[in-house]
């Protein structure tokens, strides 16, 4: 997969962004910023990356004072929940072309570190820096509210509600359950041999788009190191662990020191962004020279047919050294990316993979409302498609006249088939080999499948 950026929208008087969010049911953008800013956009949904502005609505909304801090949209409700720099927190509604304040909530003792809705949208965990958490409805009432004796950083729910997740300050994963009752505490096998590592973000896929996988993981923690930990549920005792390749810095602030990731296209990917600090520029540069921050923007597609445990690199875009990120990002109907830069909010389009062979186009994808794998074929030299349907797609390969599919069996036996096909997507002929392949490539005369130990040659 790859992204690339298509569209940037600038902010009037330069003023800082700290966070934004997209709304992709209803197609609303809000972020927020410094001087109390919180505006409210939409892309034209007839000319999204082209002529002019691009924009169908832009509007500011009036309401904090301070720096507005985080954004967090009730896509089912379609409610808007902002918190600035004072803890103050306001809920907003759209009627007549307008977003109006719904409810207003002041605690005035701390921060708050995160809001996170359910995934039905009916209950909201409020988190605060000093360690108080509330849980409120939809409607306003408050159902619960703890003090923990620890400052919290961010916080997860899980895809039922029933798992709420307190990230500490110190870099501790605390379990809960929907009634604030503790559970446990979160393994975190990805820094096992650098103990004293922080988490930096965590996020659990909600199901929204559907599932690509019934065992594909969900929970994606990432560390400060650079360090990503994808899981398939809160127990999961053998989760995928990721290497991004990024060096840790001095006095144990790694590129990862402020750092937000998000699940995105019906959670096969992980979207992460970071922002270094200066000692870690000057570490990872050629020479010492580069005096400025590094930043960096990454897209981790998980192979869910690699051994669990193995770390691997995400594909990765650096942007310029003076560019600092500051929020999170989010898609819009699955692939397009919003990123918050200084003042302004850069679009970038996700491509998935795809291949190329003897005039035809050949890709695999999913849909929203079914688990099954589907390939499209398509000739561009008469325009036909042809779409097949394909149980558990792992690898996809081209090559002179065919493309190569590697699918894995459901029966339990853990076979794996290579599958060869024509323009039109027919089987042409079919290998069963006895272990995981991880790589692929195919040339005119033939498909080559590895493992980490094991390479097949096909003729």
């Amino acid at each position: 997969m790859f992204a690339y950026l298509n569209k940037k929208v600038e902010i009037p008087n330069k003023i800082r962004l700290h966070c934004v969010s997209w709304n992709s049911e209803q197609g609303w953008i809000s972020c927020g910023g410094e001087n109390g800013l919180l505006k409210v956009l939409k892309l034209d949904p007839d000319n999204p990356q082209g002529g002019g502005r691009g924009l169908s609505y832009n509007h500011s909304v009036a309401g904090h004072k301070t720096a507005v801090t985080k954004v967090s949209w009730n896509e089912h409700y379609r409610k808007l929940t902002t918190a600035d720099s004072t803890g103050l927190i306001m809920v907003w509604i759209y009627a007549n072309g307008r977003w109006f304040e719904e409810m207003i909530n002041n605690r005035g003792k701390a921060p708050v570190a995160d809001l996170k809705w359910t995934s039905d949208g009916k209950q909201i965990c409020i988190a605060y820096e000093d360690g108080a958490i509330i849980l409120g409805s939809v409607d306003g009432k408050r159902i619960w509210g703890i003090e923990l004796p620890y400052h919290l950083k961010c916080t997860a729910w899980s895809p039922d509600s029933k798992i709420l997740l307190l990230v500490s300050q110190n870099g501790e994963v605390n379990v809960h359950d929907e009634k604030s009752n503790f559970l446990k505490r979160l393994a975190t096998p990805a820094i096992d041999d650098v103990p004293g590592t922080k988490v930096s973000c965590i996020d659990w896929y909600d199901g929204a788009e559907g599932w690509v996988d019934p065992a594909a993981p969900t929970l994606a923690v990432g560390f400060e190191n650079g360090r990503v930990q994808l899981m398939r549920s809160e127990s999961d005792d053998q989760p995928v662990l990721v290497d991004t390749g990024m060096e840790t810095g001095r006095e144990g602030q790694g590129p990862f020191a402020r750092t937000e990731g998000e699940w995105v296209l019906a959670g096969v990917v992980v979207a992460l962004c970071w922002r270094g600090d200066r000692a870690v520029a000057r570490k990872v540069a050629d020479g010492g020279q580069v005096e400025h921050e590094r930043h960096g923007a990454g897209l981790l597609g998980p192979d869910l047919g690699r051994h669990p445990g193995q770390r691997d690199r995400p594909e990765s875009r650096r942007p310029n050294n003076q560019i600092q990120f500051y929020s999170p990002f989010g898609l819009g109907g699955g692939q397009r990316l919003a990123i918050a830069l200084d003042s302004c909010i850069y679009f970038a389009t996700i491509k998935m993979e795809y291949k190329y062979f003897d005039g035809v186009v050949v890709y695999a994808f999913t849909r929203p409302d079914q688990s099954k794998h589907f390939c499209q074929f398509w000739d561009t030299r008469t325009d036909e498609k042809v779409l097949k349907q394909v149980q558990n797609v792992q690898l996809l390969v081209a090559g002179g006249q065919n493309c190569c599919l590697v699918t894995r069996l459901d029966d339990g036996t853990g076979q794996f088939i290579l599958i060869l096909c024509n323009a039109i997507g027919s089987p042409v002929e079919t290998k069963y080999i006895e272990f995981e392949p991880q790589f692929a490539c195919m040339s005119a005369t033939h498909v080559v499948v590895a493992s980490g130990s094991l390479v097949y040659v096909w003729n």
